[in-house]
């Protein structure tokens, strides 16, 4: 994905997939990481120019995040485990970075 990037020096650290606000695309994006990671769905709330879907891997909680105006994202739910967030937010971007939504 061409508009993907990731931001772990602060605070809140966000991977950025799209700027592209696009539903189709992001269920596409939310079916390939719910396989990659074998997590499950833990909330889905679907507002009229908003998502936010909890990716529930293991512990450690995952917000898919489409926003009309920003596009999609992806950052850590729970602060629990930090490192662990860290590490999940790095795959994500790995294994996206090579994603092609059909």
């Amino acid at each position: 994905m061409k508009d993907l990037r990731l931001n772990l020096s602060s605070d809140s650290p966000t991977l950025e997939i799209t700027s592209e606000s696009n539903e189709s695309l992001f269920n596409d994006i939310a079916h390939y990481l719910e396989s990659a990671f074998k997590g499950k769905w833990a909330t889905k709330i679907n507002g009229l120019d908003q998502r936010y879907w909890d990716l529930e891997i293991g512990p450690t909680l995952l917000t898919l995040h489409l926003e009309h105006y920003l596009g999609i994202s992806l950052f850590p739910t729970n602060k629990a485990d930090v490192v662990e967030s860290l590490r999940l937010l790095q795959k994500a971007h790995e294994l996206l970075a090579s994603y092609n939504p059909q």
